[in-house]
């Protein structure tokens, strides 16, 4: 126990009995949303009675299509094949909503890591930090070839897009934390972004 919480882990999908004593579920898994129907059984009892998720980055992703649409209406948002795709370097995070206690007062930063992009999200969810993608996506034809230059034909980010890489997603009976980064596992040693995970974490909770 640390803090008065109790944490365990495993490589397998847990048990009803094991989500009974539940309060959040952390998924960060390769094709964290991939269930088998009877795991999403128990995902429906499990947020039923109010249990939290929080999905941390390629545990946003499901490998079929009625896997993304359950998991989108899940936690709000999923990778969605062939449409989303993703980046590995330097990224920032930017913070646009400073008012919701995962974020509040938090400073943008840079870091190490993946950021995806094109993701399908609901229109509901709360937007907490974007980043810079390689999009280039212009309001004008000239705007366009100026950011088709400077993306490098989107092999390098730059300010003409940005897109969701933090959200919540709550329900009446249930809350979801979402964070896209989370690639290079050195980056949970970081004082900033694991202040947001344990934030995100206790709001789910």
């Amino acid at each position: 126990p640390i803090c008065g919480a109790i944490a365990s882990g495993s490589d397998n999908f847990p048990t009803a009995d094991q989500l009974s004593l539940t309060d959040v579920l952390v998924i960060h898994r390769d094709g964290g949303g991939d269930f088998s129907s009877e795991e999403k059984e128990r995902l429906k009892v499990y947020t039923a009675r109010g249990g939290g998720l929080v999905v941390i980055h390629a545990g946003c992703v499901a490998g079929s299509p009625e896997g993304t649409e359950f998991y989108k209406n899940l936690i709000g948002g999923a990778w969605r094949k062939p449409v989303t795709k993703w980046k590995e370097g330097p990224m920032n995070l930017y913070f646009t909503d400073r008012v919701n206690p995962i974020t509040k007062d938090c400073s943008n930063f840079e870091m190490e890591d993946e950021i995806y992009y094109d993701m399908d999200l609901r229109d509901d969810v709360r937007v907490l930090a974007g980043a810079y993608t390689p999009k280039p996506m212009g309001r004008n034809e000239a705007a366009n070839k100026r950011a088709e230059e400077l993306t490098g034909g989107g092999k390098k980010v730059s300010v003409y897009d940005i897109q969701p890489q933090i959200w919540t997603y709550q329900k009446e009976q249930y809350r979801a934390f979402v964070c896209v980064p989370g690639h290079n596992y050195v980056n949970f040693a970081r004082p900033n972004f694991r202040a947001v995970l344990l934030r995100g974490i206790a709001w789910a909770g």
